[in-house]
């Protein structure tokens, strides 16, 4: 969906919860010592979890379409341990991502969102609303939220196995690799794109033809 063109419009996660917390276990079974027994000292599982779900995060920000994540609800406290409200119950800095989080709620038999967190002229924290596609695509937009999506492309085979013999031959230190991913919110080469790689390849060659001049 990311690289290839395709008629779909939206992705849907349905819920992220599930996911989140299977990469939360498997991240502590991985950590299981004689010192550490159940893999979660210090909350490190978090942290091995947390690294995986950010390069699903990254791919999403990059991916054309329209993203609906859903998310289990936990209960938000305020001072005093005192509830106050709801939130979600997923990574951290999920709602980070999102112009727009809504709070579904069941009213009678029908059903309505709250908006908790919004970036759009159409919507107003805080406020309630119809839940139905009708109700969200007034107010988004229907030409947004139906346009065409256009691929990217990421870097090829060729392009990653030249750029990483390029840093290889040049010594480059990890530290200025780890910058060159971070430019692209990526964790490695193959996610990056074929644009972007294209630029340190050409980059790190003119450094080899002014070092042979």
């Amino acid at each position: 969906m990311l690289t290839e063109k395709h008629e779909y419009k939206t992705l849907i996660i349905d819920p992220l919860t599930t996911i989140y917390n299977d990469l939360i276990d498997k991240s502590a079974k991985s950590r299981i010592s004689d010192k550490d027994p159940d893999g979660t000292a210090f909350g490190g599982h978090y942290g091995a979890a947390n690294k995986k779900i950010k390069i699903l995060y990254n791919l999403l920000l990059r991916l054309d379409m329209n993203v609906i994540i859903t998310s289990h609800a936990k209960n938000e406290y305020g001072a005093n341990l005192t509830i106050i409200g709801q939130t979600f119950d997923c990574y951290k800095k999920m709602d980070y991502m999102f112009d727009l989080i809504l709070e579904i709620q069941k009213r009678g038999k029908d059903r309505v969102a709250l908006v908790k967190g919004t970036r759009l002229d159409g919507f107003k924290e805080d406020e309630t609303f119809p839940f139905s596609y009708d109700d969200m695509a007034e107010r988004y937009g229907r030409d947004v939220l139906e346009r065409e999506c256009a691929p990217i492309q990421l870097a090829s085979a060729e392009q990653i196995k030249e750029i990483k013999r390029l840093i290889e031959l040049l010594h480059v230190p990890q530290d200025t690799v780890d910058k060159l991913l971070k430019k692209e919110e990526v964790e490695d080469f193959e996610y990056m794109s074929s644009e972007y790689i294209q630029k340190c390849i050409t980059h790190y060659t003119s450094k080899i033809q002014g070092e042979a001049a």
